[in-house]
């Protein structure tokens, strides 16, 4: 692949996937600004990898997996922020059903649910119902078997409905 078609791919990337990597942080650090901030490092070092020459088989993979070590260094670094703040200064969770107001309380309700739930189901979750993200992609990003992801998907799943019977 041409230098010129590298950057083309990584442009057309950058162009679909750039709200993607945002909420993708945003989900994961709750505060706007420094989600922009990891979003851009993220495409960042995308870009450096890119430009290096080196073979890329998957480059949707790559950023969502550069983004997941971002967000791990930033996790590390960071106390968490609890729904509850961030509904007081003003987040509204977006939504296009069509009883907005009882569904912004589901979500609202379910997303914090999340927070309660083990981390590494937390993650599988997010990439799942908040990105959209199959199964397959979620273990090429985490570095899993599709197995060990359903797996997760599932006890994480069981783990959340248990709290809602609470």
């Amino acid at each position: 692949m041409t230098a010129e078609e590298r950057k083309n791919e990584y442009v057309s990337l950058y162009n679909e996937y750039t709200d993607q990597i945002f909420r993708y942080f945003y989900f994961r650090v709750y505060e706007r600004e420094r989600a922009l901030e990891l979003s851009q490092e993220a495409f960042i070092r995308l870009w450096k990898y890119v430009a290096s020459g080196k073979e890329i088989e998957h480059l949707k993979a790559l950023l969502y997996k550069i983004s997941h070590n971002l967000a791990i260094d930033e996790s590390r670094k960071k106390k968490a922020y609890s729904l509850d703040n961030l509904m007081q200064d003003g987040f509204e969770i977006p939504t296009n059903l069509k009883d907005e107001r009882n569904d912004k309380l589901d979500v609202m309700a379910i997303l914090q649910e999340v927070e309660g739930i083990g981390e590494r189901y937390k993650e599988v979750i997010l990439l799942r119902y908040v990105e959209g993200m199959m199964v397959k992609d979620i273990a090429v990003i985490l570095e899993e078997s599709e197995n060990v992801i359903s797996v997760r998907l599932h006890r994480g799943i069981k783990q959340l409905s248990e709290k809602f019977k609470e």
